[in-house]
């Protein structure tokens, strides 16, 4: 009769007759071996002359422990490869994201440079005699406010105004900063290869 032993967590537990381990608390994820077998494994990956233990086994609790085993064999090198790609694709997948993110606010200042909403671009047309954000935002300038007969000049009053977020955000911005984005996310996937 085999005696079997099964790993709970990073503890070896055994030996125990088939019954008995079937008695004891395990899962198909439980980790077992005898000496039939040529290394550890799992119930649920056991061949069908032992269809007795998976039938009777409880489904797998979650434990950490469980997770740093390893077992080596061609299976798990071809696990490790296809994480590797999971989690490069992930990665691409954010890279993705953030331009897509990038180009979507810049396309939004575009539109919104020529709504004429205040906070955006009170006149509605973008100027284009600098390159946004490098522009003041706000103008100061000299407001005749009344006559004065005394001097004989107008009183002027000095008075700042907003133009707006994107008053001066035009093609030309927006296809310098996609432009930027757009290599920014082509040298990501070259430095990736």
């Amino acid at each position: 009769m085999s005696s079997f032993y099964y790993l709970n967590g990073k503890d070896q537990k055994g030996p125990f007759t088939l019954e008995q381990l079937v008695e004891e608390n395990i899962n198909l994820e439980t980790l077992i071996w005898s000496k039939e077998m040529d290394n550890w494994c799992k119930i649920k990956d056991l061949s069908d002359e032992y269809s007795f233990i998976k039938n009777k086994v409880t489904p797998p609790k979650f434990n950490n422990d469980n997770h740093e085993i390893e077992l080596i064999s061609d299976e798990s090198i071809e696990s490790n490869d296809l994480s590797e790609e999971k989690e490069t694709t992930i990665k691409e997948d954010k890279s993705l994201k953030w331009l897509l993110m990038w180009i979507s606010f810049h396309f939004l200042a575009l539109v919104l440079a020529t709504t004429g909403i205040r906070i955006f671009n009170q006149w509605g047309k973008a100027e284009t005699k600098e390159f946004w954000p490098f522009v003041e935002m706000f103008q100061t300038y000299n407001l005749q406010t009344d006559y004065n007969y005394m001097t004989n000049n107008y009183n002027l009053e000095r008075t700042t105004s907003f133009r707006g977020l994107f008053f001066n955000y035009d093609w030309s911005e927006f296809t310098v900063y996609v432009g930027i984005g757009l290599m920014w996310f082509a040298s990501r996937k070259m430095s990736k290869k």
